[in-house]
């Protein structure tokens, strides 16, 4: 098991893990990690071989727009080897050196994942003009994702934040840490970071823990990317962040 220093503690593979782990207030065993690592890997190939099969089949046909979006949307938070590959197969998510477990390993990248199948997957669903795929129903109807799960998500992230005391901007790529950071960059690519909502909700669970110093650098963080997104218009989060520094402070 690959071990990191940071900070005078060690960061093992499990711990990461934990980042994108949906669990409630629970520690779970080692095996229930790997055992819901596979799960977010099988969901994964599920979204691999979706994609696949909406180039092979729709490729050259008139789509809609809104679908086409979304399409791009989420490829662009997949490395473009996976996409393209032919290769991948239901034991890759055995073993933890392959590239797709690789890939979702990194808690960030999960997180990405599991936010696609709340706030895309069911929009695609619509707007195809293929049938809808009852296996990707099923799978999504099986983890029930929610809004619950995203905080579960957030919650697994602050408690890594917290106990090892990083950084929110290097967590935010997926970094970590500089320890961390040639290994991270090795080991799996973050084609897309943490938002300033995702950032603001981590921030809001830190203030609910009276974390203040931790919740103050997370609400700092998410306003420093508002700033720095030109196109960014949801004035209601600005407007959190900036109750949440005042109060915070």
């Amino acid at each position: 098991m690959t071990r990191i220093p940071v900070n005078s503690k060690m960061i093992t593979s499990y711990d990461l893990i934990l980042g994108f782990i949906i669990f409630d207030h629970f520690l779970l065993s080692n095996q229930e990690i790997y055992t819901a690592n596979i799960k977010l890997c099988e969901l994964f190939m599920l979204e691999l071989n979706e994609l696949q099969l909406y180039d092979s089949i729709l490729s050259g046909k008139k789509n809609d727009e809104k679908f086409l979006n979304l399409i791009l949307e989420i490829s662009k938070q997949i490395p473009t080897e996976l996409l393209t590959t032919k290769t991948v197969k239901d034991k890759d998510c055995f073993d933890e050196y392959s590239d797709i477990n690789r890939f979702i390993s990194n808690p960030i990248n999960s997180l990405m994942l599991i936010k696609r199948f709340i706030q895309i997957w069911p929009n695609i669903q619509n707007y195809s003009i293929l049938p809808r795929n009852s296996r990707l129903d099923d799978f999504i109807k099986q983890f029930e994702f929610g809004k619950d799960d995203l905080t579960g998500a957030y919650e697994a992230l602050y408690r890594i934040q917290d106990f090892y005391q990083l950084e929110a901007q290097d967590m935010k790529t997926g970094m970590f840490s500089d320890e961390w950071k040639s290994i991270a960059e090795i080991w799996s690519s973050v084609p897309k970071f943490m938002g300033p909502d995702d950032m603001l909700e981590i921030g809001i669970i830190a203030y609910q823990q009276e974390n203040y110093q931790s919740a103050i650098m997370w609400f700092e963080s998410a306003l420093d990317e508002i700033n720095n997104i030109r196109s960014y218009s949801d004035e209601s989060s600005l407007i959190t962040v900036l109750d949440y520094l005042s109060w915070s402070e």
